[in-house]
């Protein structure tokens, strides 16, 4: 929303900037780059303190004390009259999301079964989606009207009363449960998420809960995660690798350059500003729908995969044409340099958007998962405050331009094809307990078999085949087994 707000002159006005300045002025890109970072510095220190919160307080509470503070600040920010209050008000906002981005998708994967759980975490990109188009149609609505950014910046706080009042009528979860002692509540919670006390249902609760049980008795017998664990143990460090990496790789390959900037990168080109953000937010929404139809169909890798090739080439083609053609004068490439953005962004948001989270909701053993989520989670927030920092410097006409930085982005989408297909393994249709069993394995190569999942899963999902599954071990891993390197 913060991308379309800064180019309404009224904003500019009440935060003591000049109206009428450029965004190739270094002053204004450096003041700039602080109202936008000063939300992702927020997010930093909420993501690490959320997994104390949430093996505290338990999952449920910490998304409600998140919201809370959302609340709190997205008022701040729409009463703010002085640049200060507003930067207080987005670091604010950013604490409250920072918590809730670490702990929603750890709470949809812990109260999910298996075989819906990248579905029901995806929903959480879904909604991220629908905020955002909702927030570029509302800058188009009033762009003109003298108070429309503290409509637009006050209209957050609607949606986080909304997330208050309904987290209020849900359960906490039953793995935090378990682990606290509270068998009872954590199987009627399961009977109630699994479709009632009686029959079929009743014995799949009671199944799970028995899963859960004895994966939390064995990880006790072992003491608590500890952090010297999450970065010292084999297993453990793999996970947190891939965690943070395909964080890393899901903001630089440039998406909060398009959410955060686009109304520059599209006046750049000669289109409509903000009405081509308001397209590409309606896209970003509509592709997530692909994720959560097939993600639990053929998995999180191949998404991620196939998404980084459609990231790619998007970009360097865009880049070649801005390089190539004089687009101020020529608005048909001004055009179609919109439609490769959008694109771009059909690409991500079907891929590393929803993917990412889910994942990184997943690979985590329950003892260590609140730490080590909200580690992955504060990789994330790093990287969308470097973005946020540097990109209004990047985009200047003597630094890399637009085109410039297309060709970047494409660049880290490229690497991240590269970065899954190696070192990330495949976890769909596998419980939370039963993940631990891949990472046993000796090395990297073991765990993901790139060449077979090239040849046999990624080559029949390319031509809509379905792959032959080769046996794999879905018991759940002893934590003794899984921590015995430390």
């Amino acid at each position: 929303i913060i991308g379309g707000v800064t180019k309404m002159r009224p904003f500019r006005i009440s935060m003591g900037l000049d109206p009428d300045t450029e965004e190739s002025g270094e002053s204004f890109a450096s003041a700039l780059g602080i109202i936008v970072s000063s939300f992702p510095l927020g997010c930093m220190f909420g993501s690490l303190s959320a997994g104390w919160l949430a093996e505290s307080l338990g999952r449920k509470i910490t998304v409600l004390v998140g919201s809370i503070i959302f609340t709190i600040a997205g008022v701040f920010q729409a009463a703010a009259i002085h640049l200060w209050m507003m930067i207080v008000g987005r670091v604010g906002a950013g604490l409250g999301v920072g918590i809730m981005s670490m702990v929603v998708p750890l709470f949809n994967a812990e109260i999910a079964p298996k075989q819906l759980r990248g579905r029901l975490v995806s929903l959480q990109q879904l909604s991220i989606t629908f905020g955002i188009m909702v927030s570029f149609l509302v800058n188009v609505a009033v762009e003109n009207v003298e108070i429309g950014w503290r409509i637009s910046l006050g209209l957050q706080s609607v949606f986080s009363i909304v997330l208050v009042v309904g987290m209020l009528m849900l359960p906490e979860s039953p793995r935090w449960l378990v682990k606290n002692g509270e068998i009872g509540k954590a199987l009627s919670v399961l009977q109630r998420l699994r479709g009632g006390a009686d029959g079929q249902n009743a014995n799949v609760a009671q199944e799970e809960l028995d899963e859960i049980v004895d994966n939390i008795e064995d990880e006790k017998s072992i003491g608590e995660g500890t952090w010297k664990e999450i970065f010292c143990a084999p297993d453990i460090t793999k996970r947190v690798i891939i965690g943070c990496g395909c964080q890393f790789f899901q903001q630089f390959s440039g998406i909060n350059v398009v959410m955060y900037y686009s109304p520059i990168i599209f006046e750049h080109v000669g289109v409509p500003p903000l009405t081509s953000t308001a397209v590409v937010g309606v896209i970003n929404f509509l592709s997530t729908f692909i994720a959560i139809y097939v993600i639990d169909k053929i998995g999180r890798k191949f998404l991620m995969m196939v998404g980084a090739v459609g990231m790619t080439v998007s970009l360097f083609v865009a880049g070649a044409l801005i390089y190539a053609v004089d687009v101020s004068t020529n608005t048909t490439v001004g055009i179609l340099v919109v439609v490769l953005v959008c694109l771009y962004v059909n690409s991500f948001a079907y891929s590393w958007g929803p993917c990412v989270w889910v994942v990184a909701s997943e690979i985590y053993p329950l003892r260590l998962r609140g730490k080590a989520v909200s580690v992955t989670t504060f990789t994330n927030w790093v990287g969308v405050f470097i973005v946020a920092q540097i990109t209004p410097l990047l985009l200047q006409a003597n630094v890399l331009n637009v085109q410039g930085m297309f060709v970047l982005m494409g660049g880290f989408c490229a690497a991240a094809f590269f970065f899954v297909l190696f070192l990330v393994p495949e976890t769909k249709g596998i419980s939370l307990e039963a993940i631990g069993t891949l990472f046993q394995r000796s090395n990297w190569l073991e765990i993901t078999q790139p060449g077979r999942y090239l040849r046999e899963e990624f080559a029949a999902y390319l031509c809509c085949r379905t792959p032959k599954r080769h046996p794999t071990h879905h018991k759940s891993a002893k934590p003794e087994q899984a921590t015995a390197a430390v």
